[in-house]
């Protein structure tokens, strides 16, 4: 299991973005479609205080058992992008000069 979770629904274009943003950046993440998964639905609602928001994006973490170092509900590309650098998670640039690749 990577350390990125999306949960979302297929026909959402916002978790489409977020997908394509992730792709884009390199980043290695694991999807989970809450509509084929009952369980992951209702910890998205736990998450969203009762509702279900996508896509919801966990950084971090066993999310299993809600042991996440962030949680993110609907992020914007901006938002996504300064977690993701802030818990060390984005891929590092192709040129190796060490620099975050964004």
């Amino acid at each position: 299991m990577s350390e990125v979770t999306v949960y979302g629904r297929n026909d959402c274009e916002n978790t489409t973005r977020t997908r394509d943003h992730l792709m884009a950046l390199g980043v290695v993440y694991d999807y989970i479609d809450v509509e084929g998964d009952a369980d992951a639905a209702e910890q998205v609602k736990a998450w969203n205080r009762g509702e279900l928001r996508t896509p919801t994006v966990v950084l971090a973490g066993d999310v299993r058992s809600c042991d996440a170092r962030s949680v993110l509900s609907v992020p914007d590309n901006t938002t996504l992008d300064v977690e993701l650098d802030r818990q060390r998670l984005l891929p590092l640039a192709a040129e190796g000069d060490g620099s975050i690749g964004m």
